[in-house]
């Protein structure tokens, strides 16, 4: 199953859901979004400011191996081995939180995807001209 990575991009100056700078979501990301909107009350296309851009960098992958490589790429990566991935998720003062299909519940399992979203992060199905 695919993984969803929601990166915070500090905008307004701040992680947006508790201390967690990265989110992980075993699920492909138009149901990510829907998860991750139904249990941290928030809409991660949100724009908390207008000059520091969207509030989440949301990006799929294959596998949490593939999600998490950049973070456990130390630099230089040359001289500096891939920390484990269970290595990287058990690092004390993380600020990492991972939602595995098993610790969803039967009502987030079964939400609907989320849409697609415009530039602007919002939706207005019943105007098209805007």
């Amino acid at each position: 199953m695919a993984w969803t990575r929601f990166m915070d991009m500090h905008s307004g100056g701040r992680n947006k859901v508790a201390d967690h700078e990265y989110l992980y979501i075993e699920a492909p990301r138009l149901k990510a979004v829907a998860i991750f909107s139904h249990r941290f009350g928030r809409n991660p296309y949100n724009t908390t400011c207008g000059c520091c851009g969207e509030d989440y960098s949301i990006d799929e992958y294959e596998t949490l191996e593939d999600a998490t490589r950049y973070n456990r790429t130390p630099w230089p990566a040359k001289k500096n081995p891939v920390i484990e991935l269970d290595a990287y998720l058990a690092k004390e003062g993380s600020t990492v939180l991972v939602l595995r299909d098993s610790d969803l519940t039967e009502t987030e399992r079964e939400l609907p995807d989320a849409q697609e979203h415009d530039w602007y992060g919002f939706y207005d199905d019943d105007d098209d001209d805007w």
